[in-house]
């Protein structure tokens, strides 16, 4: 998990894996203006291909709420992480039938976390542009 300020005031939570789970947290208590979440563990099912104990910990849905911190979510269709996770995140934010700066991108392959940053980098980089002053 990597807290990074851009320029002036805007920080930002970039993390992967366990750390875009920590990112997502800080954005959707409102204690950073946005995140950057790779492959990130955000419910309790379905549970992670590979996890020896998987616990309830990772149950972001409850937190959500409009008018938190913006966030990019992206995963990959087959890795460790259930892109199904990041679905349900994306889609608990639209409970209030409105969709309040989150943005989804499901990529194809098997790539977990920072191991895909090459390819997800434009997305990213446009994300920063959009969103960050």
């Amino acid at each position: 998990l990597k807290l990074r300020q851009m320029g002036g005031s805007p920080v930002i939570a970039w993390g992967g894996s366990a750390g875009a789970h920590f990112a997502a947290h800080l954005a959707l208590d409102g204690l950073v203006d946005a995140a950057i979440c790779y492959s990130g563990p955000y419910s309790p099912e379905p549970r992670p291909t590979a996890a020896a104990a998987w616990v309830s910990w990772a149950d972001l849905l409850p937190l959500v709420r409009p008018g938190t911190s913006r966030m990019l979510l992206i995963n990959s269709r087959r890795e460790l992480m259930p892109a199904e996770q990041a679905q349900q995140l994306f889609a608990a934010t639209d409970d209030h039938g409105e969709r309040w700066s989150v943005d989804l991108f499901i990529r194809t392959g098997r790539g977990h976390s920072m191991t895909y940053l090459e390819d997800v980098w434009p997305i990213t980089r446009q994300f920063l542009r959009a969103w960050m002053p």
